[in-house]
């Protein structure tokens, strides 16, 4: 397998912090919009069964999933699966977001979109654990593996808060875009 950087130059340190800031953006921004979801629908419902679904929507697809995106990220070029799989789940919040905007949107869209954005977030996981080695020397991996964990730790923990607070404050349709934009 051919590496993507030279890592006698230094510039794998530029090209690692780049990635590594631009995908936890990207991760944080789906969390975000992933509890918004959840916290909408449970303002709107008032069920624990209806909220039941929408956590399972969120969350299980990507469990599944996740068990063959590894293999995945081995078979196929990684740099495209974390853009399609990151594409899918922006244009299924862009979906949802078109149809709240249009008043034609129901709880079966919204778990849906749920299911459809978990999956994505299910394949980018793991091949984007799958391509930091191509870009830091083997003698840092270990390191850059360990700041990308806590990375994605910090930013999990508060994605439920952010997503309740830009949901409050902005509306259920902005939250939507966060992960368009991110």
């Amino acid at each position: 397998m051919s590496r993507f950087f030279n890592y006698e130059s230094e510039t794998w340190k530029q090209k690692t912090a780049i990635f590594l800031v631009s995908q936890m953006f990207s991760i944080f921004g789906s969390s975000i919009v992933s509890y918004a979801i959840i916290w909408h629908i449970t303002l709107e419902t008032s069920s624990a069964k209806v909220m039941t679904l929408s956590i399972i929507t969120s969350f299980l697809p990507q469990i599944f999933i996740s068990l063959f995106a590894g293999v995945w990220a081995d078979r196929y070029n990684r740099k495209v699966i974390i853009m399609l799989s990151d594409t899918m789940s922006a244009l299924a919040s862009l979906f949802l977001a078109i149809f709240l905007a249009r008043g034609s949107y129901s709880l079966g869209m919204i778990f849906l979109v749920n299911a459809i954005r978990s999956i994505g977030t299910g394949i980018q996981l793991p091949a984007v654990s799958a391509i930091l080695p191509q870009l830091v020397p083997e003698d840092k991996l270990t390191r850059v593996n360990g700041i990308n964990s806590s990375l994605t730790s910090v930013l999990l923990i508060a994605s439920p808060a952010a997503g309740g607070a830009l949901l409050g404050t902005m509306g259920f349709a902005a939250a939507l875009y966060v992960d368009v934009f991110t």
